[in-house]
């Protein structure tokens, strides 16, 4: 087993975040490359990371990678477990440049197999992580959270939400089931998108209204608004790469 500590220049989270893996740091330099690339087909929301934050990387490697462990290290912890953590870094920001920049999105694909990890893993467990940042910056916004609660689901993504890639590119369609094929456009250049229509059987909200609540109501009738916390959240923005 190694560990590996996982860290960006431009972070605002405190702490130290890393993973205990029986992997190669070659290998997990190249799957940390496969997932920002899967990232930047998420959308772009005010408040949450437009890249790949340490702490992200962190949660996403646990649910996908196997044998992988979450460690993190806060500014409390002993000086002994935080040398033990930062043995051996791993910077985000080098992964961009050296590793993802530079390899085909179909090459990622296939050490990421190789590994185990398919990309319907990766997009699952980044739309949880992603889902969990936005109850705590969204607390106030119930909408949002209902639509990226949708999204987390695997549910068509609405043209009318509006939103967009890294690279502004329009997102709509059935977000959680994109193939290598649909990566391969996006890496070109070409939008790949599937319309509600073409994307199975999913709910569609048959409100007639615009109104948020009854929005709500028609894809979620179970889940209601929680009060808002008072608890401080830690703000999960980040810089991108």
């Amino acid at each position: 087993m190694a560990i590996y500590h996982l860290i960006h220049p431009r972070s605002h989270l405190s702490g130290q975040y890393g993973i205990d893996t029986p992997w190669q740091v070659d290998q997990i330099r190249q799957l940390l490359a496969f997932i920002q690339r899967v990232r930047d087909t998420f959308p772009v929301l005010p408040g949450i990371d437009d890249g790949l934050s340490e702490a992200t990387a962190m949660l996403v490697l646990e649910q996908v990678l196997p044998g992988c462990r979450a460690l993190t290290c806060s500014l409390s912890c002993s000086t002994a477990a935080a040398r033990r953590l930062a043995a051996v870094p791993v910077n985000l920001v080098q992964v961009w440049y050296e590793v993802a920049a530079v390899t085909s999105i179909t090459t990622l694909y296939q050490l990421s197999m190789a590994m185990g990890v398919g990309l319907s893993d990766v997009s699952h467990a980044l739309a949880q992580v992603l889902l969990r940042q936005a109850e705590s910056v969204y607390q106030a916004d119930w909408e949002q959270v209902m639509k990226l609660r949708w999204m987390a689901a695997g549910y068509p993504v609405q043209h009318a939400w509006r939103w967009h890639t890294v690279y502004s590119q329009p997102l709509s369609g059935r977000l959680l089931q994109r193939t290598l094929s649909d990566l391969q456009r996006l890496e070109s250049g070409v939008v790949a998108t599937l319309e509600p229509e073409q994307a199975g059987s999913a709910p569609r909200a048959q409100t007639g209204t615009s109104d948020p609540s009854a929005l709500q109501l028609a894809l979620f009738p179970t889940i209601h608004p929680s009060p808002l916390s008072s608890t401080n959240m830690e703000a999960h923005r980040g810089t991108r790469r």
